[in-house]
């Protein structure tokens, strides 16, 4: 199981990489993940915008130089 993780991690990481710096990205997959598995199980989960907010959030605020 453990393996097909990291391959999907990977996969991901991948993808976001061509958008993000390697940080954001990694702080989006989590993220993205989060929500997903808060959205399945929850009767009132994030509306779209607020998950717009939160990604616009992690986007624009932590530039590479303001994570060191």
């Amino acid at each position: 199981m453990k393996c097909i993780m990291r391959h999907w991690m990977g996969r991901v990481q991948t993808a976001l990489n061509q958008h993000f710096d390697v940080r954001v990205s990694k702080m989006l997959d989590a993220m993205i993940e989060g929500v997903s598995i808060h959205r399945s199980v929850q009767d009132n989960p994030l509306a779209r915008a607020e998950i717009h907010h939160l990604i616009k959030t992690l986007t624009f605020n932590f530039q590479s130089n303001d994570l060191d």
